[in-house]
């Protein structure tokens, strides 16, 4: 048996080997709030979309507001933002097709929505403007993947009768794809593959999510060591998974054939509503030609 004196100097070198970690993890934090002073938490500059124009949305995770026009700034911008009645970034556009008039779809995240830029220098916006009798409706929602990007698609975006389908393809879709919860603060759609068939899990929802998940999301605001050491995780896998297929593990193979799947059904609507389909890679993408033989018959095509 352990005497009062062995269990007392056990207690304080405990004691102290916690004081020196804490204080080792304090001066880390410390070093990293001055070397990414714009990662500290400061709600008066860093703004989030889920507090201006952003809500839940059973179907689809979150959805905009409807109706809505913000200013919207962050440490780096300071824009306007307007969400029109339909629930999406500009001007709306008619369901009744215009005689002699293309019209393009585009489907996208935070690049398709024109994250950090005004309205009027969303991609959306330069493409109409730049594009000779051509109607334009920007369905972009920040932060969607590719597996909410198709059930838009699909229950909404059709509505419009488009001659071509764009879709803006980033590197953290194939992450996200897997995912049943984006940002830690909302639920996600998620499709499972089941044989051949590719299957939603839940048709509808549920308000929450789990209390680790918020609490990570908490820690990453609060905390800037915890962030930038979380990103460089994140950001790692991203860049694993975002190699061919052939140059990596199983895990990869796993995300690129979900993502592959997605694409192949959203090129396959389209394709059944003679509509083009055009995937746009953004940045980070460093290997986007792994989509190029999505389908037959030239209904898919790709753009740097």
């Amino acid at each position: 048996m352990l005497s009062r004196r062995t269990v007392r100097n056990v207690a304080l070198q405990t004691l102290l080997a916690a004081g020196a970690l804490l204080l080792a993890i304090l001066a880390a934090e410390t070093v990293a709030r001055r070397r990414y002073p714009d990662l500290r938490y400061d709600a008066s500059r860093q703004q989030r979309p889920d507090e201006l124009f952003m809500r839940f949305d059973a179907r689809y995770g979150w959805s905009n507001l409807p109706d809505r026009r913000v200013r919207f700034h962050r440490v780096d911008f300071d824009t306007q933002v307007t969400i029109n009645q339909e629930g999406f970034r500009g001007a709306s556009v008619p369901r009744e097709r215009t005689p002699g008039v293309s019209r393009i779809l585009v489907l996208g995240d935070s690049y398709g929505f024109g994250h950090g830029v005004e309205d009027r220098e969303t991609a959306a916006s330069l493409l109409a403007r730049d594009v000779p009798a051509t109607e334009v409706v920007n369905l972009s929602v920040t932060g969607y993947s590719t597996d909410q990007q198709l059930l838009l698609l699909r229950d909404r975006g059709l509505a419009w009768n488009p001659d071509l389908v764009i879709l803006f393809l980033c590197a953290n879709d194939l992450m996200d794809n897997g995912r049943d919860v984006a940002w830690g603060l909302y639920p996600k759609p998620r499709f499972v593959l089941r044989g051949d068939s590719l299957v939603l899990e839940k048709e509808t929802l549920s308000e929450g999510v789990p209390w680790r998940v918020a609490l990570q999301r908490e820690l990453r605001r609060r905390f800037v060591l915890y962030d930038v050491i979380a990103y460089r995780l994140a950001r790692g896998r991203s860049q694993g998974e975002g190699d061919p297929p052939a140059a990596g593990g199983q895990g990869m193979l796993n995300a690129h054939e979900m993502t592959r799947r997605l694409l192949e059904e959203m090129a396959a609507t389209c394709l059944r509503h003679n509509a083009g389909f055009l995937i746009a890679p953004v940045p980070p993408f460093p290997a986007p030609e792994v989509y190029t033989d999505l389908v037959s018959g030239g209904s898919a095509g790709l753009v740097d």
